[in-house]
């Protein structure tokens, strides 16, 4: 059979073909499920970029690519009531706008109850304060989105303004510090740039080795926490702090302060490390996938067993380890605030969100947002 002959066979089978319309709403919410998996992964398993994005198009059967406003332009902002009797920041449940992804779109609840669509496909929250949102959009971009509350008092209505980031287009990694002091990144050179946003200045950029992956950046010190070359290191005003990880883990997931790191081992273990004499000594574990609470006295840790059962617990210095008791399947955590772990949990009918109070007996109760494929805030 001639190469002329193929081509028009080919072409044949093509134009007698019919191609199913492809499911846009049912895909993005079954690589949001995946992406939930492929985190925990990434967590015990230390998976790259490169074998999470195969394990996304086998899961779901084509490349993802993005969609929506990810690649830039304006952004609309929908403000709703959330589902709930949501006129207060005692009904919220929050004491700061609180940042999460539903179906891969930005949503701001604020401290009212009332729930904001930005109106952007999102990567990742990036973190927030009561000022403002930084996000990865899914072109690589980092935004912000400054809060702005009027002045009538308590009851003033809140928006959410998209403002200039002051960042380099299509970064490969980027973190806000829990205070939000803080923003660092990677750029599309490989090269780590903090910037302190309070003192409006920014460091040299530092060359690192090919996929390094910041992942994060310490309050108080501004330090970056790199995993690069299979190591997690802590870049740091006078030198770097190793840190180790176990079973040849990357430490991606891991999180910092400025005298603690939290590394998510590929084990299902967190261990937690003081770093503030220039090296690292271990100081505490808990089970699961744990991140440091803004000023590193707590961790949150999600703990996801075989066979689907899971647990959200609750790591202090002095070595305790408690369970939160919240309802549901409990699929991802967060910190709101010192003193605020923010829940997504499963039920048979969707996903609900609670939040945690950790400053005393740890109680927790539902916000008002609830829903499919709900995400939020490392």
């Amino acid at each position: 059979m001639s190469t002329t002959e193929i081509r028009d066979a080919l072409h044949a089978v093509a134009d007698s073909t019919s191609v199913p319309l492809l499911d846009r709403t049912a895909l993005q919410r079954r690589v949001a499920r995946e992406r939930r998996a492929v985190r925990a992964v990434r967590a015990v398993g230390g998976l790259g970029a490169a074998a999470a994005a195969v394990l996304l198009v086998s899961v779901v059967g084509v490349p993802f690519a993005g969609g929506g406003d990810g690649g830039g332009g304006t952004t609309t902002e929908q403000a709703s009531p959330a589902p709930a009797e949501a006129a207060s920041s005692q009904a919220a449940g929050v004491a700061a706008p609180l940042p999460y992804l539903r179906d891969g779109r930005l949503h701001v609840l604020n401290p009212q109850g009332v729930d904001h669509e930005l109106g952007l496909d999102v990567e990742a929250v990036l973190g927030s304060t009561e000022e403002f949102v930084y996000v990865l959009d899914r072109v690589g971009d980092v935004r912000r989105f400054d809060a702005v509350h009027g002045d009538e008092g308590p009851g003033s209505p809140w928006t959410f303004e998209e403002v200039d980031s002051s960042t380099p287009q299509a970064v490969t990694s980027a973190r806000l510090s829990g205070d939000g002091r803080f923003l660092g990144w990677i750029d599309g050179d490989g090269r780590l740039v903090v910037r302190d946003l309070l003192a409006g200045t920014t460091t040299s950029p530092v060359d690192l080795p090919d996929d390094s992956h910041l992942s994060d950046v310490a309050q108080g010190s501004g330090a970056a926490l790199v995993s690069q070359d299979g190591d997690l290191v802590l870049h740091r005003d006078g030198g770097q702090v190793a840190v180790r990880t176990a079973a040849d883990g990357y430490g991606q997931a891991s999180t910092a302060s400025r005298e603690r790191v939290a590394v998510v081992d590929r084990d299902a273990v967190t261990r937690v490390y003081d770093v503030s004499s220039g090296a690292a000594e271990l100081v505490g574990e808990v089970p699961g996938s744990g991140y440091l609470s803004p000023y590193g006295d707590r961790v949150a840790s999600l703990v996801l067993r075989p066979g689907g059962a899971a647990r959200a617990l609750l790591w202090t210095p002095s070595g305790a380890v408690v369970e939160l008791p919240v309802e549901g399947r409990p699929v991802d955590v967060a910190w709101s605030g010192e003193t605020t772990v923010v829940v997504v949990s499963d039920l048979a009918d969707g996903s609900v969100v609670q939040a945690c109070d950790v400053g005393g007996r740890p109680s927790c109760r539902r916000l008002p947002v609830e829903g499919e494929d709900l995400t939020l805030a490392r």
